[in-house]
């Protein structure tokens, strides 16, 4: 789910909109676009411990027995910039909620993929349908995707909170993934504490790296020093 730029790409839209991670979607963009028309496709990885502080009653994710550290929030189609919807006349950062692509059923992969079933049904009502792929389809590129992620040590779960700098969050991300660049990629931060990484990356193709919109990395910025929420928290 994405608590899209602006006002929701920060975090799991609440349980109204079935599962967000901390901040809802933005008003401002959250409506229009036709399936498969977009620029490149955002990749947020949402920081599971944060989600759980505030939604504990959400067992498929948050039970005592899941301890999930960086988990796939979303694949979100993006436009490189904003463009006006013919429908509403608002300018949109990116399509959603596409007409005629067909139903939400969940691929077994899918549970390989989101922590939850009920936060795969909304990611691709929300953003699957506007990609042009089948469900089966963008499973398997979330999937694929995640899995070429690699993640520093210090995006390990710990027991505790644990503070860091947010460059060398960057620096690190960098150093571990290949082709990863500093623009590429945006720390989203709810209160100093990290609640997304977003990693942009190209459409077609290997699926590269690209340079992140400036609406990706100027929602809700992480502080100097950043809190990392630990699974006892």
């Amino acid at each position: 789910m994405r608590l899209r730029h602006g006002t929701w790409r920060r975090f799991l839209p609440a349980l109204a909109l079935l599962f967000g991670l901390l901040a809802g979607m933005p008003e401002s963009a959250s409506a229009g676009g036709r399936s498969g028309d977009f620029d490149l496709y955002i990749l947020s990885l949402s920081w599971s411990p944060e989600y759980c502080a505030a939604h504990r009653d959400d067992q498929a994710q948050c039970a005592a027995d899941r301890h999930f550290g960086l988990v796939v929030h979303g694949l979100w189609p993006q436009y490189a910039t904003p463009r006006r919807d013919p429908a509403s006349g608002r300018m949109e950062d990116w399509p959603a909620s596409c007409p005629g692509s067909g139903g939400a059923a969940a691929p077994d992969a899918a549970r390989a993929v989101w922590p939850s079933p009920g936060l795969y049904r909304h990611e691709w009502r929300a953003h699957g349908t506007c990609t042009g792929l089948d469900p089966a389809d963008y499973v398997d590129l979330a999937g694929r995707l995640r899995q070429r992620v690699q993640l520093p040590a210090m995006l390990l779960p710990e027991d505790r909170d644990q503070t860091i700098r947010a460059d060398a969050l960057r620096t690190a991300l960098i150093a571990a993934n290949p082709g990863l660049t500093p623009g590429d990629l945006a720390l989203v931060c709810h209160r100093a504490r990290l609640a997304e990484i977003r990693l942009c990356l190209a459409r077609d193709g290997d699926n590269r790296y690209v340079t992140c919109p400036a609406t990706v990395s100027s929602d809700a910025p992480c502080p100097p020093s950043v809190r990392i929420r630990g699974l006892s928290e």
